[in-house]
Protein backbone atom coordinates (compact mmCIF):
# COMPACT_ATOMS: atom_id res chain seq x y z
CA UNK A 1 0.00 0.00 0.00
CA UNK A 2 1.45 3.38 -0.95
CA UNK A 3 1.88 6.34 1.39
CA UNK A 4 -1.03 8.37 -0.06
CA UNK A 5 -3.47 5.50 0.25
CA UNK A 6 -2.41 4.82 3.84
CA UNK A 7 -2.88 8.51 4.70
CA UNK A 8 -6.37 8.56 3.14
CA UNK A 9 -7.35 5.44 5.10
CA UNK A 10 -6.08 6.78 8.42
CA UNK A 11 -7.72 10.19 7.83
CA UNK A 12 -10.96 8.95 6.26
CA UNK A 13 -13.24 11.50 7.95
CA UNK A 14 -11.00 14.41 6.95
CA UNK A 15 -10.87 13.16 3.35
CA UNK A 16 -14.65 12.76 3.29
CA UNK A 17 -15.13 16.34 4.56
CA UNK A 18 -12.63 17.74 2.03
CA UNK A 19 -14.35 15.89 -0.81
CA UNK A 20 -17.76 17.16 0.27
CA UNK A 21 -16.46 20.73 0.48
CA UNK A 22 -14.86 20.44 -2.96
CA UNK A 23 -18.11 19.14 -4.48
CA UNK A 24 -20.10 21.99 -2.90
CA UNK A 25 -17.58 24.66 -3.97
CA UNK A 26 -17.04 23.37 -7.53
CA UNK A 27 -20.41 22.40 -9.04
CA UNK A 28 -19.38 23.21 -12.64
CA UNK A 29 -16.23 21.11 -12.40
CA UNK A 30 -18.12 18.24 -10.81
CA UNK A 31 -20.76 18.32 -13.54
CA UNK A 32 -18.08 18.37 -16.26
CA UNK A 33 -16.30 15.41 -14.65
CA UNK A 34 -19.54 13.41 -14.42
CA UNK A 35 -20.53 14.13 -18.03
CA UNK A 36 -17.08 13.23 -19.33
CA UNK A 37 -17.00 9.99 -17.31
CA UNK A 38 -20.41 9.02 -18.74
CA UNK A 39 -19.24 9.79 -22.29
CA UNK A 40 -16.14 7.62 -21.85
CA UNK A 41 -18.16 4.74 -20.38
CA UNK A 42 -20.75 4.92 -23.19
CA UNK A 43 -18.01 4.99 -25.85
CA UNK A 44 -18.96 8.45 -27.10
CA UNK A 45 -15.40 9.54 -26.28
CA UNK A 46 -12.43 7.21 -26.68
CA UNK A 47 -9.52 7.75 -24.33
CA UNK A 48 -6.26 7.66 -26.30
CA UNK A 49 -3.28 5.45 -25.44
CA UNK A 50 -0.66 8.25 -25.29
CA UNK A 51 -0.30 11.69 -23.75
CA UNK A 52 -0.89 14.34 -26.42
CA UNK A 53 1.90 16.49 -24.95
CA UNK A 54 4.79 14.08 -24.41
CA UNK A 55 3.53 10.84 -26.04
CA UNK A 56 4.06 8.89 -22.80
CA UNK A 57 1.98 5.75 -22.31
CA UNK A 58 1.47 6.44 -18.60
CA UNK A 59 -2.08 6.57 -17.16
CA UNK A 60 -3.83 9.60 -18.63
CA UNK A 61 -6.11 12.23 -17.12
CA UNK A 62 -8.53 14.57 -18.84
CA UNK A 63 -7.60 18.25 -18.72
CA UNK A 64 -10.44 20.76 -19.17
CA UNK A 65 -9.51 24.19 -20.47
CA UNK A 66 -13.14 25.28 -20.12
CA UNK A 67 -15.55 23.51 -17.78
CA UNK A 68 -18.54 24.86 -19.73
CA UNK A 69 -17.43 22.45 -22.51
CA UNK A 70 -17.28 19.20 -20.52
CA UNK A 71 -16.42 16.92 -23.46
CA UNK A 72 -13.67 19.18 -24.82
CA UNK A 73 -10.60 17.79 -23.05
CA UNK A 74 -6.95 17.09 -23.68
CA UNK A 75 -5.79 13.66 -22.56
CA UNK A 76 -2.45 14.08 -20.85
CA UNK A 77 -0.28 12.21 -18.34
CA UNK A 78 -0.18 13.32 -14.69
CA UNK A 79 3.23 14.97 -15.14
CA UNK A 80 2.02 17.11 -18.04
CA UNK A 81 -1.22 17.83 -16.19
CA UNK A 82 0.72 19.18 -13.21
CA UNK A 83 2.83 21.31 -15.55
CA UNK A 84 -0.30 22.55 -17.32
CA UNK A 85 -1.81 23.71 -14.05
CA UNK A 86 1.49 25.20 -12.96
CA UNK A 87 1.46 27.30 -16.10
CA UNK A 88 -2.23 28.15 -15.68
CA UNK A 89 -1.81 29.48 -12.14
CA UNK A 90 1.60 31.07 -12.71
CA UNK A 91 3.80 28.96 -10.46
CA UNK A 92 7.08 30.72 -9.73
CA UNK A 93 10.53 29.17 -9.56
CA UNK A 94 10.95 30.50 -6.01
CA UNK A 95 8.30 28.86 -3.89
CA UNK A 96 6.91 30.56 -0.82
CA UNK A 97 8.47 29.46 2.44
CA UNK A 98 7.61 29.85 6.09
CA UNK A 99 4.37 31.59 6.98
CA UNK A 100 4.09 32.92 3.40
CA UNK A 101 3.44 29.36 2.22
CA UNK A 102 -0.26 28.67 1.73
CA UNK A 103 -0.34 25.61 3.95
CA UNK A 104 1.92 26.94 6.73
CA UNK A 105 0.79 25.90 10.20
CA UNK A 106 2.99 28.38 12.08
CA UNK A 107 3.55 32.10 12.05
CA UNK A 108 5.84 34.40 14.01
CA UNK A 109 3.40 34.71 16.93
CA UNK A 110 2.98 30.94 17.30
CA UNK A 111 6.74 30.37 17.08
CA UNK A 112 7.16 32.93 19.89
CA UNK A 113 4.60 31.01 21.96
CA UNK A 114 6.47 27.74 21.34
CA UNK A 115 9.78 29.30 22.36
CA UNK A 116 8.24 30.71 25.54
CA UNK A 117 6.98 27.26 26.54
CA UNK A 118 10.18 25.34 25.77
CA UNK A 119 11.56 23.88 28.98
CA UNK A 120 8.16 24.06 30.70
CA UNK A 121 6.30 21.79 28.27
CA UNK A 122 7.75 18.75 26.49
CA UNK A 123 8.59 18.91 22.80
CA UNK A 124 6.10 16.11 22.17
CA UNK A 125 3.28 18.02 23.87
CA UNK A 126 4.10 21.22 21.97
CA UNK A 127 4.16 19.33 18.67
CA UNK A 128 0.78 17.73 19.36
CA UNK A 129 -0.79 20.97 20.56
CA UNK A 130 0.33 22.98 17.51
CA UNK A 131 -0.20 20.12 15.04
CA UNK A 132 3.41 19.96 13.86
CA UNK A 133 6.19 17.39 14.06
CA UNK A 134 8.51 17.02 17.03
CA UNK A 135 11.39 17.59 14.61
CA UNK A 136 9.99 21.01 13.71
CA UNK A 137 9.76 21.99 17.38
CA UNK A 138 13.38 20.85 17.88
CA UNK A 139 14.49 22.93 14.88
CA UNK A 140 12.77 25.97 16.39
CA UNK A 141 14.36 25.24 19.78
CA UNK A 142 17.85 24.94 18.26
CA UNK A 143 17.41 28.13 16.25
CA UNK A 144 17.80 26.29 12.93
CA UNK A 145 14.58 27.80 11.57
CA UNK A 146 12.63 30.92 12.47
CA UNK A 147 15.87 32.50 13.70
CA UNK A 148 14.59 36.08 13.44
CA UNK A 149 11.53 35.52 15.61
Amino acid sequence: MNKSKRWRETHAERVKTQQKNWRENNPAKRKAHRLLRAAVISGEIVKPEKCITCAATKPLVAHHHDYSKPLDVHWICRSCHAKEHGIAVGVKKNFAKGEAHGSAKLNAVVVGEIRAQLGQVSIRELARYYGVSEKLVRLIKNGEIWKNV
